[in-house]
């Protein structure tokens, strides 16, 4: 259960009954997604700028990362099932992909970071993570999804993208690397209509 406390503080309980409160963005929220175990919580603001991973057993912030410097309505926020990897669409047209820092551990390439992060006493800005891949489509609206890996072991690596305008994409991802993502299909799911 989540109960939104004021514009910058949210009060989350689990199941323990204990209420963690924490402090999100400076403005209001647009999107909130939690994983599959709800242990973990990814938000982002209006501004759809930064999004933040939180902790929500601790209460604690775990990451920031940074979808562009542009302001942007956020379509979807999306963890993959075992909490390695997440996914967001914008009205940017981009889809980003990220690595959760657990995943970091196990030897997957990092988000990049800025190049002064070194600055970061002076902002935040400059020590957010950047997207680990990307992906450009031309569609309006779209929301984005991981698709399940075939075993429990291996890390997910492809990804759904349907659009408001019927399209439907599936992309891989090199966990490796990174980089722009692969298109392995790209369909037009409005049936056709027949005229009279």
């Amino acid at each position: 259960e989540m109960c939104i406390r004021d514009r910058y503080q949210r009060r989350v309980h689990g199941d323990d009954k204990k209420t963690t409160n924490i402090k999100t963005h400076q403005s209001a929220l647009s999107a909130l997604e939690l994983n599959a175990s709800g242990t973990l919580l990814a938000t982002a603001s209006e501004k759809g700028t930064i999004i933040r991973i939180y902790d929500l057993k601790e209460g604690v912030q775990l990451q920031e990362l940074r979808r562009g410097t542009e302001y942007a309505q956020i379509y979807s926020i999306n963890f993959d099932v075992n909490s390695q990897w997440l996914a967001c669409s914008s009205d940017s047209g981009t889809i980003h992909i990220f690595t959760l820092k657990q995943q970091q551990k196990n030897g997957v390439g990092k988000n990049p970071k800025s190049k002064l992060s070194f600055m970061k006493v002076l902002s935040p800005y400059f020590d957010s993570e950047w997207s680990f891949a990307q992906y450009k489509v031309t569609d309006s609206k779209t929301i984005v999804a991981f698709l399940p890996p075939q075993n429990k072991e291996d890390v997910a690596t492809d990804l759904i993208i349907l659009s408001y305008d019927t399209k439907f994409y599936q992309i891989l991802l090199n966990a490796q690397n990174g980089g722009e993502c692969t298109l392995t299909v790209k369909e037009d799911i409005n049936p056709a209509i027949e005229e009279k």
